[in-house]
């Protein structure tokens, strides 16, 4: 898997994290473990990533499948597929480090917005923009969460856990299948999926035991903050 017994055990310990977040607060996985993995082995990006958050969202969505916000997702959507289309378009203009860095000011942005803004229900008008965003985003620097976290700020976590979930497989599905195709999935890909998955798990597991006493405004505040960490990184890594 082109990691050695040490590598294999921090790539562990940053999946477990992940999962952890990602179980806590409806996503954060790809943003804890990408620029770790990364570092250890750049190859496995995307690949690896996108197999082993596939199951964990799968796992969320169809747990919590009761509370998911179906019109929701499909307003997302509508918006996502031009906004993918757009990333695709940017794809050609912007170089790797540029897209991490507009990426980032534009999440950055968009949370200080948020924050100042009034309390509100998302609806056809915010969702749709956020789907476009996502579809950016997720296609011009693989950062697809925050877009979504932010319009669904301040609702109940258990709406926005699998709803988000719901999002991410949709995405994922058609990440993984693009990846594919441009031969960026190989078998030990596979393996070190396999190799991660109970740590991932594990993570995901602690989470449901310690998610339900979050409060709803501190939950607010973690989607926030991660979505801002989440946008310094990008930024970050664009610059450096």
């Amino acid at each position: 898997m082109y990691l050695s017994g040490v590598e294999l055990a921090i790539a562990m310990g940053i999946v477990f994290l992940g999962g952890f977040v990602q179980g806590t607060v409806g996503f954060g996985l790809n943003l804890v473990i990408v620029p770790v993995i990364a570092q250890l082995e750049l190859r496995a990006i995307p690949g690896a990533v996108l197999l082993l958050s596939l199951p964990m969202t799968i796992s969320m969505a169809v747990h919590e499948r009761a509370t998911i916000d179906w019109p929701g997702v499909r307003h997302l959507t509508v918006g996502r597929i031009p906004g993918t289309l757009a990333g695709m378009a940017l794809l050609g203009v912007l170089d790797g480090d540029a897209r991490l860095v507009v990426v980032g000011i534009a999440v950055l942005a968009a949370t200080l917005a948020t924050i100042l803004a009034p309390t509100f229900r998302p609806g056809r008008r915010a969702l749709v923009p956020s789907g476009f965003a996502t579809g950016v985003t997720g296609t011009v620097a693989g950062i697809d969460g925050p877009p979504m976290a932010l319009v669904y700020q301040h609702q109940a976590p258990e709406i926005v856990r699998p709803t988000l979930a719901t999002m991410f497989v949709i995405g994922g599905v058609a990440s993984a299948l693009a990846a594919a195709r441009a031969g960026d999935l190989e078998g030990w890909h596979l393996r070190l999926t396999l190799a991660l998955m109970p740590a991932m798990l594990v993570g995901q597991f602690a989470a449901r035991r310690v998610r339900h006493r979050l409060p709803a405004e501190q939950f607010r505040a973690a989607l926030l903050v991660t979505a801002a960490l989440a946008a310094v990184a990008a930024i970050a890594r664009g610059l450096g």
